[in-house]
């Protein structure tokens, strides 16, 4: 408890008095914080959240338009077909299978 005493009569020796109120200091800084900032860092973040939700967006519809398309099965394999008879055509027609492994420059 003697430490305390020493310690309380310290402190109320050498007290500091309170500055004076200032009402300008007060004005001023109520002023500075209803002025916008510099750099405007929300307006950024607000772009970046838009264009991250835009691009997202965008990528949910592309997929779902992709799930909605129907292949036609009968377009497909009579597409099929009518591309590899065009090729073993072109193959018989020419000496054997000759015609897929040499190379014939046009003049």
């Amino acid at each position: 408890m003697k430490e305390d005493d020493a310690l309380l009569q310290f402190l109320h020796t050498y007290r500091r008095e309170a500055p004076l109120p200032n009402p300008e200091l007060e004005d001023k800084i109520i002023c500075q914080l209803h002025r916008p900032s510099g750099f405007p860092l929300d307006k950024i973040l607000i772009a970046i959240v838009l264009l991250g939700g835009g691009l997202f967006g965008f990528a949910r519809f592309r997929q779902w338009q992709m799930a909605q398309t129907q292949l036609n099965l009968d377009t497909l394999e009579a597409s099929l077909i009518q591309s590899w008879e065009v090729a073993t055509a072109r193959v018989e027609s020419e000496d054997s299978l000759s015609y897929l492994f040499s190379y014939k420059e046009d003049k």
